[in-house]
């Protein structure tokens, strides 16, 4: 829906004002703990993943596919070896291990 404002601004502009009808899907998922990664599954899952070692990449649509295959395979690597967050309301992203120790 689009209309014209008939505001008196002092201004020889008239506002336009847009309405748009849309759905918004707010889909959020925990994210990683980077600080949990197990390094030695990461690199056995990535190695399981990539498999042979591409030597010859001629076309673009070659280098394209080789380089959705490597994503795939670090985003198996990290899921597989990595915990999610677990997000609360009085979460606190700088809190470590290391300081929950501190306190003890």
């Amino acid at each position: 829906d689009v209309s014209v404002e008939e505001m008196g601004l002092g201004s020889d502009h008239l506002p336009i004002k847009y309405v748009l009808d849309l759905e918004l899907s707010l889909e959020t998922s925990a994210r990683f703990n980077p600080k949990s990664m197990d390094d030695d599954k990461f690199l056995e899952i990535l190695q399981h993943e990539l498999g042979k070692p591409i030597t010859q990449i001629e076309t673009q649509q070659e280098l394209d596919e080789a380089m959705d295959a490597v994503m795939e395979a670090l985003v198996r690597a990290v899921e597989g070896s990595t915990k999610r967050r677990r997000p609360c309301a009085h979460s606190k992203r700088w809190w470590t291990k290391e300081l929950t120790g501190l306190v003890k």
